[in-house]
């Protein structure tokens, strides 16, 4: 059975396999004979990079995008830190430009939800993108996924207050969805 480790670095050993329960040393793992902390340098100063370069020429292939985010999540897992921070930055590209793919962005938001919930974390506080691709769901007509979507979103939200723009702005998407009604979210 095949599965993810996952860095836990309050247990010893740190390193958690999510199929077997078996736990690792650091000098236990490598990736293709690398170490495992050094990939994880590696691709984090690689996509340090292309974040770098993109916010100076913000033009790419999206498909190098997606190479990016294979060549992260195939060695690190969905799970990993790295990986989510690649997920969060594709979900970013594809909220600016839903022509790319609305289902490739419901499929990588419902796995961050899921990822965030497993880590015991709350989905409105750890992704702030939630509104945005709700607003993204709406205009595609994907009324009751958007919805879930703002719900969870305003939970964390309303610590800002019910005046508050990002309050007001789910809020919005939940009258949309509530009126079937794309045009209150352009």
């Amino acid at each position: 059975k095949s599965g993810y480790i996952y860095h836990h670095p309050q247990d010893e050993p740190p390193w958690l396999c999510d199929a077997c329960g078996e736990r690792f040393r650091d000098d236990d793992l490598s990736v293709g004979g690398m170490p495992l902390a050094d990939m994880e340098r590696m691709l984090f100063q690689e996509h340090q990079m292309l974040e770098a370069h993109l916010s100076s020429n913000p033009r790419i292939d999206f498909d190098e995008l997606m190479c990016h985010y294979a060549s992260v999540y195939r060695p690190l897992g969905l799970r990993h830190g790295i990986t989510m921070r690649v997920q969060l930055f594709l979900c970013d590209v594809l909220v600016g430009n839903p022509e790319l793919g609305s289902d490739l962005l419901e499929s990588l938001i419902d796995g961050l939800v899921a990822t965030v919930r497993r880590n015991g974390e709350q989905p409105g506080e750890m992704l702030p993108v939630l509104t945005q691709v709700a607003h993204v769901l709406v205009r595609k007509k994907r009324f009751d996924k958007a919805k879930a979507l703002y719900d969870l979103a305003l939970e964390f939200l309303t610590i800002y207050g019910e005046g508050s723009p990002k309050v007001k702005d789910a809020q919005r998407g939940l009258q949309a969805c509530a009126k079937k009604d794309p045009k209150l979210v352009r």
